[in-house]
């Protein structure tokens, strides 16, 4: 996730095809170099630095792409493909578990390293948006210039927006690996068989899987408010976990693994459908890569809850820190509107484009905006009055700038001066 900007930069330049398909080898190289290690040390470069590399560099691509070729259906789109994840975690659980039972680990690694080669075939499956012989226009040249690219990846920073935006997920993001890491051992703490613990990952899975899609059809109506499913997701997922200590029966963690991949499934299929829509494409690329890096604050979660565990010999105190963390994101989530609010202003630049202030996103200035034309006009007429009238000296300089932009807002605002004064 660290590698995330590294590697929007690089889907950028190079495109998704190559980026994904590079990612692909490199995992199949670090997955078959780790069924050979002999220390620990060995398995921290190898299944953990190259591997996190390697799934950066694939994963990326896709989240960015998926974003890009739907316009009408993204959320569902997007569901479907996030989905992909939860099934393969079914899958690799139990097919891990048998191939370690009857071939031993490193062998297993080996034939995973194999499998992995299907991702470097359907990385050929991404196509560029802009065909070969394509001709650009002088907004795209523009919105892809060296320079211009420079200050929007630094001006993220800068959005209010996309501040709020990271650090609400970089706390309900904390929590997120808890349960796929401690909560089979934390069933067999409390009594349960260990192969019957198993079972309560495949029913967060499986629940996980289906929420995905059906939150991803729900998500496409034009009636509902994604920032507010989120918000909804959020909390909802930080209300589980605050209430793992009430759960102490095999039942009722099976319960806590269905409500939870439900709950999270709205949140985590719309971490890039709302990173698109609060960012714009022209920055989703470089915002996503940011979102990953801020996210790797995930990967401290389960070593914070076994920290717990060996202070005082339970997983709750893991579990009940991450839920309230995720309750205060809630809260922050909901200063995105205000923040939305104060920074959203369009401007007219003398290239005749506009760009958004709050998505830096380039179109091109179109000029038959009614209101625009019409203020435009009307102030006209009356500066020339008021010049007739030897009052010409009110109409100040940045005054005429903003009324030579065309900005309705600053004419209207114009008009008034000239005529109160």
């Amino acid at each position: 996730m660290i590698f995330g900007p590294v590697s929007g930069k690089m889907t950028e330049k190079f495109g998704a095809r190559i980026v994904s398909i590079l990612g692909s080898i490199l995992i199949i190289v670090s997955i078959a170099g780790s069924s050979y290690a002999s220390k620990l040390d060995f398995l921290f470069l190898t299944h953990g630095v190259l591997t996190g590399i390697g799934s950066s560099f694939a994963f990326t691509p896709g989240m960015i792409m998926i974003s890009q070729y739907f316009t009408t259906q993204r959320s569902l789109a997007t569901g479907i493909v996030m989905s992909g994840g939860a099934a393969g975690a079914l899958v690799q659980t139990r097919l891990h578990q048998y191939l370690i039972r009857t071939v031993g680990w490193r062998q297993s690694m080996r034939i995973f390293a194999g499998i992995m080669g299907i991702s470097v075939v359907a990385g050929f499956a991404y196509k560029p948006l802009n065909p070969p012989g394509h001709s650009r226009s002088v907004v795209e040249n523009l919105s892809t210039s060296p320079i211009k690219g420079f200050i929007v990846d630094l001006g993220l920073w800068k959005d209010r927006v996309f501040l709020i935006w990271v650090f609400a997920n970089g706390l309900a993001k904390f929590g997120f690996f808890i349960p796929y890491v401690h909560l089979i051992n934390h069933g067999v703490q409390l009594g349960i068989p260990f192969e019957l613990a198993t079972n309560i990952m495949l029913v967060l899975g499986m629940s996980s899987f289906i929420s995905r899609i059906i939150f991803g059809r729900i998500c496409n109506s034009s009636r509902i408010n994604r920032l507010y499913i989120n918000q909804g997701s959020v909390f909802t997922v930080g209300l589980l976990y605050l209430l793992i200590p009430l759960f102490k029966t095999f039942g009722s963690l099976v319960a806590f693994g269905l409500f939870l991949g439900i709950a999270d499934a709205g949140n985590y299929i719309l971490l890039p459908v709302l990173t698109f829509d609060l960012m714009g494409s022209e920055r989703m690329a470089v915002a996503w890569g940011f979102m990953l890096t801020v996210n790797s604050i995930s990967c401290y979660g389960p070593p914070f809850a076994g920290w717990m565990y060996d202070m005082y010999g339970s997983y709750n105190l893991g579990f009940i820190v991450a839920g309230a963390l995720n309750v205060a994101s809630v809260f922050v989530l909901a200063l995105i509107p205000w923040a939305k609010r104060s920074s959203m202003q369009n401007r007219k630049s003398i290239l005749s484009v506009s760009m958004n202030e709050t998505t830096h996103e380039i179109k091109p200035w179109i000029d038959n905006n009614t209101m625009e034309v019409i203020s435009f006009i009307i102030s006209t007429v009356i500066v020339t009055k008021f010049k007739k009238k030897g009052s010409g000296k009110l109409m100040k300089k940045h005054n005429l700038l903003f009324i030579l932009q065309g900005d309705a807002v600053f004419v209207i605002y114009n008009l008034f001066t000239l005529v109160l004064k």
